[in-house]
């Protein structure tokens, strides 16, 4: 009976190492213990998720970390073009008029002693930026001193005489060139002119009267009014549309009485920047110039808002950031066209 339970426990051991074999167990011993781990019930349901699921990758997180320096990069690179635009039609339309109406009072004290003495200018090659008349126009209610040129430059300080062009009141197309926007605008509201209306000219030779015949609009492609012509007659012309600069904006009179002779030596070519639908070339240079100089001064500002207290670098960087600004705006106003 012993020896038959003995052979039965034989095999029932066998047939399990058998089957623990097959399913890729080692054959358990006879002091092997089975460890079973519960696992606590969670808010998972008892699945605990695993670390490699739960850690950042490094890939991902340095994408993320580019992507969001470059939004903030873009973001404060527009953020910094919009207050320059606006920083820009700011200057153009208020602060320098500031600068036109400080260059017409020194114009019209250095011009008063001449015009009553009879030594202005009256014609001849007369040097850019001189004064030679005194515009009048009471409908818009104009009192400017004109100036020899049409550039850029020029027409900063106010009108500017055509310098291929007889002086108003000699015989000819006298040509008078001024802002409409930039710089006081002194020609804003010339489309409001009417036939009729009076505009008179004080020269080294007296006050000329001329009666305004039209108002006009001409594109570059058309015939150009500015041109000479056989009879006395002063045209006044500006840009048009307001912002764009795409075209002339004129008015023509005619003169009231005999015109005054002409003084030979009138210059008889004239270069493009002195057209006024465009600006001048050179005043990159100067821009370019004022640039690298204002990024010295914003790497100086770093350096000292790094080592010193913030107001003190405040108070010395500040004005000659903005002196710098303003220079390039000036510079790049010259870019623009002339009687913008």
């Amino acid at each position: 009976m012993t020896d038959s339970r003995a052979a039965l426990g034989n095999r029932g051991g066998h047939a399990e190492s058998v089957d623990r074999i097959a399913a890729g167990h080692p054959p358990a011993r006879e002091h092997d213990t089975i460890a079973v781990v519960v696992e606590p019930e969670g808010l998972n349901g008892g699945r605990r998720e695993s670390a490699e699921a739960t850690a950042p990758r490094p890939a991902k997180a340095r994408v993320d970390r580019r992507r969001r320096t470059a939004m903030a990069i873009i973001g404060r690179g527009l953020t910094w073009a919009s207050v320059l635009t606006l920083g820009l039609v700011a200057y153009l339309v208020a602060a320098s008029a500031l600068e036109h109406g400080r260059a017409q009072g020194a114009l019209q004290h250095s011009f008063r002693t001449p015009l009553a003495f009879g030594e202005a200018p009256l014609g001849g090659d007369i040097a850019e930026g001189t004064a030679v008349a005194v515009l009048d126009v009471p409908r818009l209610g104009i009192h400017q001193i004109v100036v020899e040129g049409t550039s850029a430059t020029q027409l900063k300080k106010g009108p500017g005489h055509l310098r291929a062009s007889p002086l108003p009141g000699q015989r000819g197309n006298a040509v008078i060139a001024g802002r409409r926007l930039a710089y006081g605008g002194p020609f804003l509201h010339l489309d409001r002119l009417r036939r009729g209306d009076v505009i008179r000219v004080t020269t080294g030779q007296g006050r000329a009267v001329f009666v305004v015949q039209r108002s006009w609009t001409v594109s570059p492609h058309h015939a150009d009014p500015i041109g000479p012509t056989a009879d006395s007659r002063l045209t006044l012309v500006t840009s048009d549309p307001l912002l764009l600069a795409e075209r002339r904006l004129g008015a023509t009179a005619s003169l009231r009485g005999a015109a005054w002779p002409a003084p030979a030596g009138r210059p008889t070519t004239l270069h493009r920047d002195e057209l006024g639908l465009q600006g001048e070339p050179t005043a990159i240079t100067a821009l370019l110039l004022w640039a690298e100089m204002l990024a010295l001064a914003g790497l100086a500002t770093a350096w000292l808002y790094r080592r010193w207290s913030r107001w003190p670098a405040y108070l010395i960087c500040t004005p000659v950031i903005l002196l710098l600004v303003l220079l390039i705006f000036d510079s790049f106003s010259g870019l623009l066209p002339a009687t913008l």
